[in-house]
């Protein structure tokens, strides 16, 4: 005989399981629901420069294909100590840093104790590769890296020469060990600074970035020797690589990128990534970047992440030959 009751039991069960079932509606994940407000890209370099103006460019393109405000927050000093401090204390999903990739390769080498961990600053896309530079004051009448060497031979410590932390300063005290050549170290944590000492002869020797020197050398009031990197900037075609140069070894590596903070999930710094790549490939953006003496590349989060290895390793190594002692 049928059970009734059993059956009356069972159909509530499977009608309780269906309206609930659809209840249950996917939430939008982190990725999807993002921006819901302004974007802040944070950045360890001053209003006006070179790096400046790449961090507005994208935070416009930026701005415009996610309908939401991006604005750029300027935080210099301390070896980007003081935007990273900022960053990660703040943990909030909005905030981006847009920095050196020295916070993580060449900060820790040199600095015996740190107001964060670099493991802290998640990769999310590389935006530029910087391009480093040796300039002069033309008064040097010195035209190329083998006259710099000539120079520097015939009246030993008589030059000066201008880095700022980095890998800039790094490529060029090995460049000096493998020449036998010895120039006395200016050092500047402003770039502006050592460009306008410079251009009044109180410094021979300066290694920036391009971005940074670039109007100077249009002016005719500096001189380009070389760029320290894998290829020709296209913002001065005719100034010779290092390699081009006779000097191979002679290699900068780093750029400008974008970060995340440890709440940010996976997915999130994919899209992210995804938005970069499609605005740095955009023909007019990367002509931009290229003109004020950067090259673009962007590269998502896996492919940066072993960028930042690969970097933290080279400089490990130039540290180890050159004796370079972290500052306490």
């Amino acid at each position: 005989m049928f059970n009734w009751l059993f059956a009356r039991v069972l159909i509530l069960k499977v009608v309780g399981f269906l309206v609930l079932g659809s209840c249950v509606v996917p939430l939008p994940s982190q990725a999807q629901a993002w921006p819901e407000r302004t974007v802040r890209l944070l950045t360890p370099f001053g209003a006006g420069g070179g790096s400046d103006a790449i961090a507005r460019i994208v935070a416009d393109r930026m701005a415009k294909r996610w309908n939401k405000p991006v604005v750029v927050e300027n935080k210099p000093g301390a070896d980007g100590f003081l935007a990273v401090s900022e960053f990660l204390q703040n943990r909030d999903s909005h905030l981006l840093l847009f920095g050196f990739t020295s916070l993580v390769t060449v900060n820790p080498i040199i600095h015996q104790k740190m107001p964060y961990n670099p493991a802290d600053l998640l990769p999310i896309s590389l935006v530029v590769d910087a391009v480093i530079t040796v300039v002069t004051n033309p008064a040097t009448n010195i035209n190329s890296l083998d006259e710099l060497i000539e120079a520097a031979r015939a009246k030993p410590g008589a030059m000066n020469f201008a880095t700022v932390p980095g890998g800039g300063h790094f490529g060029f005290v090995d460049f000096q060990r493998r020449s036998g050549i010895s120039l006395n170290l200016v050092p500047y944590r402003n770039p502006i600074a050592s460009v306008t000492d410079l251009i009044e002869n109180r410094i021979q020797i300066a290694v920036m970035p391009l971005s940074i020197v670039l109007a100077q050398v249009q002016a005719g009031k500096l001189k380009l020797l070389c760029v320290a990197s894998d290829r020709r900037a296209a913002a001065a075609p005719d100034i010779p690589t290092t390699r081009e140069a006779g000097e191979p070894e002679f290699r900068v590596t780093g750029g400008l990128g974008l970060f995340a903070n440890p709440d940010l999930s996976p997915e999130l710094r994919e899209k992210i990534a995804g938005d970069v790549a499609a605005i740095i490939h955009d023909p007019e953006v990367s002509n931009r970047i290229a003109s004020l003496g950067e090259i673009p590349h962007a590269a998502a989060p896996k492919e940066f992440k072993a960028l930042l290895a690969e970097h933290a390793k080279f400089y490990s190594e130039i540290a180890a030959a050159n004796a370079i002692k972290p500052q306490p």
